[in-house]
Parts: C-alpha cells; structure tokens; sequence
C-alpha cells in the first residue's frame, strides 16, 4: 500500500538496514514524518523514542506506536 499526500496511515512496517543487534531497524516513510513532524529514534538498549514537534495529534502518534511495533518514549 502506497503512502498518499492525504493519509494518515502507514503501510506495514518495512524492514530497513539491520541495527547493530542484528534486529531490523524501522523508518518512518518521509513524506509521513514530514508532514505530521515526527521521527522515530532507536536507542543503545532498544528503547525507540518518538521525536515530535508540539501538537501532535494522538492519532498519529497511535499509528506510529503501531508501525513501530513496541511502547515509544516521547521528546
């Protein structure tokens, strides 16, 4: 499934570059994380931390806890 301009949902979750532990990393697609102003990152113990611009809509933060298939931490 395609990511279009006007959805606010992600397509299943893409296996990118393997991390340093040998388990896949996951990005959010561009377009998504520019338009609704969020990033995942991934910490030295596995933690994934949703960096967000103030204003984020809860429902948006619901399908990228989804995407990223474990608890985020916000910032």
């Amino acid at each position: 499934m395609a990511l279009t301009e006007t959805s606010n949902t992600l397509p299943e979750p893409a296996m990118d570059v393997a991390a340093e532990d040998g388990q896949p990393a996951r990005r959010l697609p561009f377009t998504f994380a520019k338009r609704h102003g969020i990033l995942l990152q991934e910490t030295d113990d596995s933690e994934i931390i949703a960096v967000c611009r103030p204003g984020l809509d809860l429902l948006i933060l619901a399908e990228v806890r989804r995407f990223a298939g474990a608890p985020l931490k916000l910032k």
